[in-house]
């Protein structure tokens, strides 16, 4: 009888783990391609700012409201064969590139908005994450703050984090590749 208990005990803190883990895995909402794809920083689709590749003259156009004066662009590494190349926007947006590999196409790693748009609805910073809707999930970090993390189905590369103050307004947005 003392062998089944313990056989029990273990299969049911076995079980206690997995549901642990996957609730802390359920924290990040994976949203489908479609609707990651149409999101947009700024009111211009990730997918267009992707497809820039880094170059001046297609950024420059994609943010039509600003002009060129108003974007500090910044180029370095290329002697060393990692180049990057971050546009600095007067509104606070930042996007960098790198390229891998000299003479392939670069990637966006990093992108910083006041503003981004999912599923319609344009959230900025200040804003509160309600305005979003309750379909979205929170995690809460060791400093008792929340965020929300939205990844494509199938890429956990390359997730988007909405940070939020203690009020769960939002205070940063970011989109970042994983190494």
């Amino acid at each position: 009888m003392k062998t089944v208990i313990r056989i029990i005990t273990k299969v049911t803190h076995g079980l206690l783990i997995i549901s642990f883990l996957g609730y802390s895995q359920s924290n990040i909402n994976i949203i489908q391609e479609e609707v990651f794809m149409n999101v947009k920083f700024k009111d211009v689709y990730l997918t267009d700012i992707i497809n820039t590749n880094g170059n001046v003259e297609q950024i420059t156009s994609l943010f039509s409201y600003t002009s060129p004066s108003n974007i500090e662009i910044e180029s370095y590494g290329e002697d060393i064969g990692m180049q990057e190349r971050v546009f600095n926007f007067e509104n606070g947006m930042m996007i960098a590139f790198t390229w891998e590999i000299i003479g392939q196409d670069p990637e966006v790693v990093r992108l910083e908005s006041n503003s981004i748009t999912i599923n319609g609805t344009t959230l900025n910073l200040g804003d509160s994450i309600d305005l979003l809707s309750n379909n979205y999930l929170l995690r809460t970090s060791g400093n008792g703050l929340n965020s929300m993390v939205i990844e494509k189905d199938g890429a956990p590369c390359c997730p988007i984090a909405i940070r939020l103050n203690s009020f769960n307004r939002i205070y940063k947005i970011t989109y970042y590749v994983v190494p």
